[in-house]
């Protein structure tokens, strides 16, 4: 499956921007993180090097992105916008659920949190 990835206008200006203004890093790594057992977010950092043979790269309007294919598994889009001076990551999961809790409006809801093992559910 391949990964639709989209960063507004600004982004790719900041994004640009700490690029240049840090020569050392030559990427914005795409990465994902555990959030709630089965449940993955989407974040992004600086990358100096493409660390595995497994690396996707791509030229997305003039940043080079990298991403491990495994990423894939987990998200069928990405999105990264800049406001406020923050930059915000929206990603939709392939399996938005988290099935080993089956909670669907976060944790409170969860039947496995009241004894602490629910990790950061955030279904919403």
């Amino acid at each position: 499956m391949s990964l639709n990835f989209i960063i507004n206008d600004s982004a790719i200006a900041e994004l640009k921007k700490l690029l240049n203004n840090n020569p050392e890093y030559k990427y914005i790594r795409l990465s994902s993180e555990k959030a709630c057992h089965s449940k993955y977010i989407a974040s992004i950092t600086l990358d100096y090097n493409k660390s595995d043979s497994n690396d996707i790269y791509v030229d997305y309007y003039g940043i080079s992105v990298v991403y491990d294919k495994n990423i894939t598994a987990y998200f069928k889009d990405i999105t990264v916008i800049f406001e406020e001076n923050t930059f915000k990551i929206k990603s939709t999961a392939i399996n938005n659920g988290c099935s080993s809790c089956g909670c669907k409006k976060g944790c409170s809801s969860c039947p496995s949190s009241k004894n602490g093992s629910c990790g950061g559910c955030k279904n919403h």
